[in-house]
């Protein structure tokens, strides 16, 4: 069905407490995260053009409630940010240079 009843959550909790696999619910905030990546998506989308260099850090298996690893996820992006940027500038200087004639 396409509404979450009220005994499913119940079940759920009591499912999990008893050490048994149930399909996880989603939590309203992360409902309204989801939809909010929408709209930040469609945003992206039609402002992407004016870009001369975007970099999206991986963030694959990084959740909203992913505090404790704050400082990893900094690190990797950084890490992540640099190596793109840094072959960005190369193209760039490959592309303004000029080619020498033999």
């Amino acid at each position: 069905s396409k509404t979450v009843s009220g005994w499913r959550v119940v079940w759920s909790q009591l499912a999990s407490l008893l050490g048994l696999r149930v399909e996880r619910i989603p939590t309203l905030f992360t409902v309204i995260w989801a939809l909010a990546n929408v709209m930040d998506e469609q945003h992206a989308l039609t402002s992407e053009a004016m870009l001369d260099l975007k970099i999206t850090p991986p963030m694959d298996g990084v959740l909203m409630s992913d505090y404790h690893k704050c400082d990893d996820i900094v690190e990797a992006a950084y890490k992540h940010a640099k190596g793109q940027l840094k072959a960005w500038l190369a193209d760039r200087e490959r592309e303004d240079s000029p080619v020498l004639a033999s």
